[in-house]
């Protein structure tokens, strides 16, 4: 599948990976803002490859071949398992961020 495939399909440029919609997020915006490791116009990742590829190719001094070569290892290296792992983690994370959203929001409440 070539990237504006992926682009047209909701799917990560780097992986394939389904990209998920969050409920913040804009309703014609799907998965993450992948520059600079990919600077394609449209393009986006998903939550895997955001941490794993995007936020370190973030950190200031990396040259393009270093980012190049930061995306080549990742994808190599991926499997199943960690991206569901990955998944997993995450969803419980945000699990977790929304019950304590809602707590604080009623202790608010309670006290206005």
């Amino acid at each position: 599948m070539n990237i504006q495939d992926r682009i047209k399909n909701h799917v990560c440029c780097f992986c394939g990976g389904e990209l998920k919609h969050y409920e913040w997020q804009d309703p014609s915006i799907w998965g993450n803002n992948p520059d600079p490791a990919c600077t394609i116009d449209e393009a986006r990742c998903c939550d895997y490859c955001d941490w794993h590829i995007v936020i370190p190719a973030r950190a200031p001094g990396l040259t393009a071949a270093e980012i190049d070569e930061l995306v080549i290892s990742v994808v190599a290296n991926m499997t199943d398992e960690a991206v569901k792992e990955f998944h997993e983690s995450m969803e419980s994370m945000r699990k977790e961020a929304l019950i304590k959203l809602g707590e604080f929001q009623k202790s608010m409440r309670k006290e206005a």
